[in-house]
């Protein structure tokens, strides 16, 4: 993880749909040298990149989810998820990750699933902050879908 001894850590987002430009993997790598860069925000929604990350990257750094369909798979092996759902949900994704962390698998994918975004739940797209907004006024305070 990242030094202790650092006042600030500085996390990279990739986020080529917000930005028009895609950090390139050996980038990725490069700054990942750097002793301030504390981990790396994905968004580009592309599970096999960060599978192949190298595991001494993800040892000294913080890896996290920024795609919303893909925050259960990279939670296997990341470290959490910065997204548009987790910001409206997120005693689901908090919950989500506990049970990753926990080893129960059933549950982690049972919550991604309440939470819409693996599937796109109820026809809403958690791809955009205006619609998951709108999916997660939907939600209770418990996650479930209100009446």
């Amino acid at each position: 993880m990242p030094s202790s001894s650092l006042a600030y850590w500085v996390i990279v987002y990739n986020v080529p749909s917000r930005s028009s430009i895609d950090l390139a993997p050996r980038t990725l790598e490069r700054l990942s040298e750097l002793p301030n860069i504390g981990g790396m925000k994905d968004a580009t929604g592309d599970i096999g990149r960060f599978l192949s990350i190298d595991p001494a990257i993800k040892a000294r750094q913080f890896q996290l989810s920024g795609h919303d369909t893909t925050a259960l798979p990279f939670n296997c092996g990341g470290h959490g998820t910065i997204s548009v759902a987790a910001n409206v949900m997120p005693r689901l994704f908090v919950s989500m990750h506990r049970a990753i962390v926990t080893g129960n698998g059933q549950a982690a994918i049972a919550i991604h699933r309440k939470s819409g975004c693996f599937t796109g739940g109820a026809g809403i797209s958690c791809g955009t902050l205006r619609s998951a907004r709108r999916h997660g006024l939907h939600l209770d305070a418990t996650g479930s879908f209100a009446a």
